[in-house]
C-alpha cells in the first residue's frame, strides 16, 4: 500500500469494458462487504481497549508541486509463506502466517489481523467485488466503513496519499481514510484506513488496510508487508461470473 506503503514488527485502466454482474450479485457482493466492514471494527475496536488513545502522527508537508512522502523502510521477504485463494473468483495471495492470522475468510476474501506491541489490532482484507468498479468498490466499502468508524473523512495530508495504487500488479484506484474507532468499552482509537481495488476486467478485487494510526502511514512495517501481500495477488485468468 504505497502511501508509500507498509507490518508491525515481525508481529505495502480499467478494460473499455467491465463486465457487470446481474443485480443479485451484486447485492451479495455488498453482504460480503458488510460483513468484512463489521469484522474489521471487531478487530480493531478490541485491540483498542487493551491500549490508551494516542494521539494521530502527523508528516510534515510536503513542498507545493513535488513528489511526497518518505520511502518506506525495507522490510524482509515474507517467508513460511501460507496461501489463500478465492474460491468464489479464483484469485489468490501469499501472506505471511508468522506475523498474520486469519479473522474471517470465505469464497470472496480473507481478513487478516495482526497485534502489535502496544496491544493495538491492525487488519488487512482483500476480496473480491464482482460486478462493482474499482471506485465503486471504494466507495461501497467507504459507505460501510462509516457505520463502524466515527469522523472518517479523506485523509488530506500530502504526506499520507497512496502512489500509484494497484493489485496484483495491475493498475488502479486509491484512497486513505481517517476516523474514530469505539471499542465496546467506549474506548476511542484514531485510525487510518488506505483502500485500494483494481480489476482485470472479470473480476474487481479491493485491498483495505486499518490500523491505528501509530502504526499506519508511509513509513510503517504494516504497508510495506502489506505491499508484498497486495504484489502476491495472482489474478484468476478464467474466473467464472457470479
Amino acid at each position: 500500500m504505497s502511501t508509500e506503503a507498509a507490518a508491525p514488527r515481525s508481529p505495502h485502466r480499467h478494460p473499455s469494458h467491465f463486465h457487470r454482474a446481474r443485480s443479485h450479485g451484486r447485492l451479495r457482493v455488498r453482504r460480503t462487504l458488510a460483513i468484512f466492514a463489521v469484522t474489521f471494527a471487531v478487530i480493531v475496536g478490541v485491540g483498542a481497549a487493551l491500549t490508551s488513545t494516542q494521539a494521530p502522527i502527523r508528516h510534515a508537508a510536503c513542498p507545493p508541486v513535488q513528489p511526497c512522502g518518505v520511502p518506506a523502510a525495507p522490510v524482509k521477504p515474507l517467508v513460511a509463506l501460507s496461501v489463500f485463494k478465492s474460491a468464489q473468483s479464483g484469485f489468490s495471495l501469499e501472506y505471511d502466517g508468522s506475523i498474520f492470522t486469519v479473522a474471517h475468510r470465505d469464497g470472496a476474501g480473507v481478513t487478516l489481523q495482526v497485534q502489535f506491541r502496544d496491544g493495538t489490532t491492525g487488519a488487512m482484507n482483500v476480496q473480491a467485488a464482482r460486478g462493482l468498479s474499482p471506485s465503486e468498490a471504494i466507495a461501497e466499502r467507504v459507505k460501510l466503513l462509516n457505520g463502524s468508524i466515527s469522523q472518517l473523512a479523506r485523509d488530506g495530508d500530502p504526506a499520507d496519499e497512496l502512489l500509484g495504487a494497484e493489485i496484483g500488479l495491475r493498475s488502479g484506484s486509491g484512497a486513505v481514510y481517517r476516523g474514530d474507532l469505539a471499542s465496546p468499552q467506549g474506548v476511542s482509537q484514531s485510525v487510518q484506513i488506505a483502500i485500494e481495488s483494481a480489476t482485470n476486467g472479470r473480476t474487481t478485487i479491493l485491498a483495505t488496510v486499518l490500523a491505528p494510526t501509530q502504526h499506519a502511514g508511509p513509513q510503517s512495517e504494516l504497508y510495506a508487508i502489506a505491499d508484498q501481500i497486495i504484489n502476491s495477488v495472482r489474478w484468476s485468468a478464467g474466473a467464472a461470473s457470479s
